[in-house]
C-alpha cells in the first residue's frame, strides 16, 4: 500500500501527467490516506487547475491551509471557480471580493453552468459573522439598475444566506434587517426584499421554538389519544 501511496503523490506533482490522471490519484489518496497527506504533500506545489481540483475535494472541510492558496491565486486572476468554492468555505474575503465586483459592473456574473456559479453559492453562507458583508451586498444588489439573473438569482441567494444565520443568530439577523429596511429610504425594492426576509426568518425561528410541556399537559395529551 506504501508503494500505491508514493506513485499516487508523484503522480500529483507530475507535470507530464493529464489532468484526469491526477484528479483520479488524489482522489484514491484522499480515499485511503486521508486529506491530510493531499495538505501536507501535495497542496504546497500545486497549479491553479490542480488547486480547483482539490478544492472541489476538500473545500467542504473549510481548513485554513487550502483557503490560503485559493486566495492568493484569486488575488493574481479571477477564477469564478476558485470564488465560488471560497464563499461555500464561508471566505470573509470571498464575499468581499464577490461584492466589490458585482458593485463594479453594477450586476452579478452572467454563468451558463451553475458549476462556477459564485451567486448561487451565496446561498450556502451560514455563518453568522459574515452579517456585515451580506447587509453590504444588499444594498448593492439593490442599488438602482443592478442587474440580477433570472435563475440562481442573487436575490433568492441573500434571502437563504440570512436565513441559514438565523439559524444561529436570529435576534441579530433580525435587528439588522429592520435597521436596512427603516434606512432604504424610497428603495421600494429593498424595503421588500427586506420584508420578505423577516418573514421568512420569522417563520424559520416559530417553527423550530420547541415548547416545554408540563408533565400534566403530557399527561392529557396521551389520555386524549388513548
Amino acid at each position: 500500500m506504501e508503494d500505491a501511496k508514493q506513485l499516487a503523490l508523484t503522480v500529483c506533482v507530475s507535470g507530464d501527467c493529464k489532468s484526469y490522471v491526477k484528479r483520479n490519484a488524489i482522489e484514491y489518496l484522499n480515499a485511503v490516506f486521508g486529506s491530510e497527506v493531499i495538505f501536507s504533500e501535495i497542496l504546497p506545489s500545486v497549479n491553479e487547475e490542480f488547486l480547483t481540483v482539490i478544492g472541489d475535494l476538500l473545500y467542504k472541510e473549510s481548513d485554513a491551509r487550502l483557503e490560503k492558496p485559493m486566495i492568493k491565486q484569486l488575488k493574481t486572476k479571477q477564477n469564478l471557480h476558485l470564488l465560488k468554492l471560497l464563499i461555500c468555505m464561508n471566505s470573509k474575503f470571498a464575499v468581499e471580493y464577490y461584492t466589490k465586483a458585482v458593485s463594479c459592473k453594477n450586476g452579478t456574473f452572467h454563468q451558463n453552468s451553475a458549476i462556477y456559479d459564485p451567486t448561487e453559492a451565496i446561498s450556502t453562507i451560514k455563518n453568522p459573522e459574515l452579517l456585515p458583508e451580506l447587509i453590504q451586498l444588499a444594498k448593492v444588489r439593490f442599488r438602482p439598475g443592478c442587474e440580477d439573473e433570472n435563475f440562481h438569482c442573487l436575490y433568492s441567494s441573500l434571502i437563504n444566506a440570512l436565513s441559514n444565520c438565523a439559524k444561529t443568530e436570529f435576534n441579530r439577523v433580525r435587528s439588522e434587517l429592520v435597521h436596512l429596511k427603516e434606512s432604504a429610504s424610497d428603495n421600494q425594492e429593498l424595503i421588500g426584499f427586506c420584508s420578505n426576509t423577516i418573514n421568512a426568518i420569522d417563520k424559520q425561528n416559530a417553527s423550530c421554538i420547541v415548547r416545554n410541556w408540563t408533565l400534566a399537559e403530557v399527561k392529557a395529551v396521551i389520555q386524549g389519544i388513548t
